[in-house]
């Protein structure tokens, strides 16, 4: 079932708590209510560290580069944007001012980006 809310405007609120309601996670018994929304944050809590960051962006000057590009950045474009890596480790170019890990593919494209926070 799909959640439709409105932006912003008159009754946003109301709009969002009747859906809550009709899905079955409010309910008009408090202590119901209480059991439904932490099962409700567990799920999104668990959605959400289940799911894989999927389109990284690194900022280089005044431009945003991506691993998901249409064409992608070749190593020698990466190198004129962003400048020389702090270290490289074959396809694995690290920038330490940005926290990010640039990742390449046998072909020298650039594949996707990681935090490097999150590599440790």
């Amino acid at each position: 079932m799909r959640l439709r809310f409105r932006d912003s405007g008159k009754g946003a609120f109301a709009a969002r708590l009747i859906s809550l309601y009709k899905l079955g996670f409010l309910n008009h018994k408090w202590g119901n209510y209480m059991i439904n929304m932490k099962i409700l944050l567990l799920a999104a809590a668990a959605s959400g560290l289940a799911m894989p960051t999927l389109a990284q962006e690194m900022r280089c000057g005044n431009r945003l580069i991506s691993g998901d590009q249409i064409h992608p950045l070749i190593k020698e474009q990466v190198l004129e944007i962003c400048g020389e890596p702090t270290s490289k480790q074959f396809d694995r170019w690290f920038y330490e001012a940005q926290g990010k890990i640039l990742v390449f593919n046998d072909n020298g494209e650039l594949d996707h980006i990681e935090d490097a926070a999150s590599t440790d």
